[in-house]
């Protein structure tokens, strides 16, 4: 058995990332996504739950982008659906998501790939179970 050593992972990873980028043919998307493997949760909110109120739901996020993220999960969720996602943040505290669930498909392991859009940045205050327009912060692009 062979091991690279971490600098060279570390090295043939962004080489990768720089193939993708440098070829966006091989990329359906405007902006490539970035695969990750972590497991978050997720708050589902609005009038799907049977008493209105927001559900909590582990998922595993598979691939993230400037626009919106992947992830598995344990159950299908409905195309439309708005969910909360804390990201975490290398330099400042975490930033919490409004999402929309544009895509659901089963899996082979019997879970369910989910894609979805970054909607708006909700303020850290702002009541998951009903954000209103007013607590929103617009997404900003990386200069």
């Amino acid at each position: 058995m062979t091991e690279l050593p971490l600098e060279k992972v570390a090295d043939a990873v962004a080489a990768l990332r720089n193939e993708v980028w440098n070829c966006p043919e091989h990329e359906r998307r405007a902006l490539p996504r970035i695969r990750v493997w972590a497991p978050r949760a997720i708050r589902l909110v609005g009038p799907q739950a049977a008493d209105g109120a927001a559900e909590d739901l582990e998922v595993w996020l598979v691939d993230l982008a400037c626009g919106g993220i992947g992830f598995l999960s344990p159950r299908a969720l409905e195309i439309g659906r708005e969910f909360a996602l804390s990201l975490p943040m290398m330099e400042t505290g975490p930033v919490r998501l409004l999402c929309r669930i544009l895509h659901c498909q089963p899996a082979p392991n019997g879970a369910f790939t989910v894609g979805a859009r970054f909607i708006r940045e909700l303020a850290e205050t702002t009541a998951v179970e009903n954000p209103v327009a007013g607590d929103e912060t617009p997404l900003r692009r990386a200069s």
